[in-house]
């Protein structure tokens, strides 16, 4: 069962700071915006001693993975930023994206994400 994180972790975005556990995704177009988002963030993490990791590889399974993640994220002291470049991925495959994740990362803004769909939901349609 999860734990309840409650201690904020900052995104290295002036003012956005999210609760260990989160689980979000951000989209992007162009490496100027993936690196808008992804260096403050990293910055941030290496700055208060976090282990950081990239990932740059998606394929049709991602989203099965990305929603198994939404189990093991709110049970550790950690912050997960999944982007995704709007122009490298199909799109039905960036809607299935969208549905894994809790949190969406708007420009600069974290939104609860209207289109979430949990776990086990997700896994009784596939």
């Amino acid at each position: 069962m999860p734990v309840k994180m409650t201690k904020l972790v900052k995104l290295g975005i002036p003012g956005l700071s999210v609760p260990q556990g989160t689980h979000m995704c951000g989209f992007f177009r162009g490496a100027e915006q993936r690196a808008d988002l992804m260096f403050p963030y990293l910055h941030e993490g290496l700055r208060s001693g976090a282990k950081c990791l990239c990932a740059f590889e998606a394929n049709d399974r991602q989203a099965i993975s990305e929603c198994e993640l939404n189990r093991f994220a709110p049970c550790y002291p950690l912050v997960l930023l999944c982007l995704y470049s709007l122009g490298h991925f199909r799109g039905d495959l960036l809607i299935d994206i969208l549905k894994t994740h809790p949190k969406v990362l708007m420009g600069f803004t974290v939104l609860d994400n209207p289109y979430y769909v949990p776990p086990d939901e997700l896994a009784a349609t596939r």
